[in-house]
């Protein structure tokens, strides 16, 4: 009896590590596409609130210059590393970094908020994603390199 009782605690501990292993790659596969999502959305109704139910153009505006910041931030840094090889991170060091993401989502939504206050209707649902995503994305990749640092 006392071996299948190790038998089973060791079965149990392999399954629970099996599960931290998944949970890992889910936090640190996901967290980063889930903050931006929430980021995104509160920075929608940010300017949603200032200035009502957006036109077809704003609308359109609003989704475009998300991506516009993505791509410029991609560009820039694909030209600043040219012919440097392409390290990915550890996943300790995204597990660092998503767990700091709530600094990054609330840079965003803090970017938004100023641009609301700052930019009039128009201007502001092209201006307040951009902003938005761009500090998003730079506040993060400062996550990651405290993540690397602690690595």
């Amino acid at each position: 009896m006392p071996g299948s009782a190790a038998a089973m605690a060791k079965a149990t501990t392999a399954r629970g590590r099996q599960y931290l292993l998944g949970l890992r790659t889910a936090v640190s596969g996901n967290a980063q596409s889930f903050g931006f999502s929430i980021m995104i959305t509160v920075t929608f109704g940010v300017v949603s609130a200032a200035y009502g139910q957006p036109s077809l153009p704003e609308l359109f505006g609003f989704a475009l210059t998300a991506v516009a910041a993505f791509s410029v931030l991609n560009v820039l840094v694909a030209l600043l590393l040219r012919g440097e090889e392409d390290d990915e991170p550890p996943s300790k060091v995204l597990l660092v970094a998503t767990a700091t993401d709530f600094l990054a989502v609330g840079a965003g939504v803090g970017a938004a908020v100023g641009i609301r206050f700052l930019i009039a209707d128009t201007a502001a649902w092209l201006l307040a994603p951009f902003c938005a995503t761009a500090v998003y994305v730079l506040v993060q990749s400062v996550e990651l390199t405290v993540g690397e640092q602690e690595e």
